[in-house]
C-alpha cells in the first residue's frame, strides 16, 4: 500500500474499517494470524495484545532452565541466594551474568519459582 509492504490483516483493516492510528496494532478476535475478515479485527496496544494472549492461554513463558537462553541453573540460583552478603559484582563474574541479574535473583524478581 502506497509503496510499502503491509501485512494482509493490516491492509484489510485499512481498506474496510479505516486508518490505523500511530502505535496501534491490529488484533484478531479469532486468534488466526492469517485471517483478514474485518469483523475479526480490532485495534489495540501492544499491552492489549499481550493481555489478550495471556487471557486466552496462548502465552508461553519458559521459566528457568526450560528457557534455552538461561545462563543459570536452579542450583546456581540457590547458591547465589545463599551467598547474599557476597559482592554482587564478584558473583556476576563467577556465574557469567550481569550484576543486575544477580540482584534480580537475590530479590526474587527473576527465578521466582526457585526457593
Amino acid at each position: 500500500m502506497h509503496g510499502k509492504n503491509v501485512r494482509a490483516h493490516r491492509a484489510a483493516y485499512m481498506l474496510f474499517v479505516g486508518r490505523i492510528p500511530e502505535g496501534k496494532h491490529v488484533l484478531h478476535r479469532c486468534d488466526n494470524p492469517s485471517c483478514v475478515n474485518p469483523n475479526h479485527l480490532f485495534l489495540g496496544s501492544h499491552l492489549d495484545n499481550m493481555k489478550d494472549k495471556t487471557k486466552k492461554g496462548r502465552a508461553v513463558s519458559l521459566k528457568g532452565i526450560k528457557n534455552p537462553r538461561a545462563k543459570l541453573s536452579e542450583a546456581d540460583v540457590r547458591e547465589i541466594r545463599a551467598r547474599k552478603g557476597t559482592s554482587q559484582v564478584d558473583m556476576a563474574k563467577e556465574f557469567g551474568v550481569s550484576q543486575a541479574k544477580i540482584c534480580s535473583v537475590i530479590n526474587f524478581t527473576s527465578w521466582k519459582h526457585v526457593n
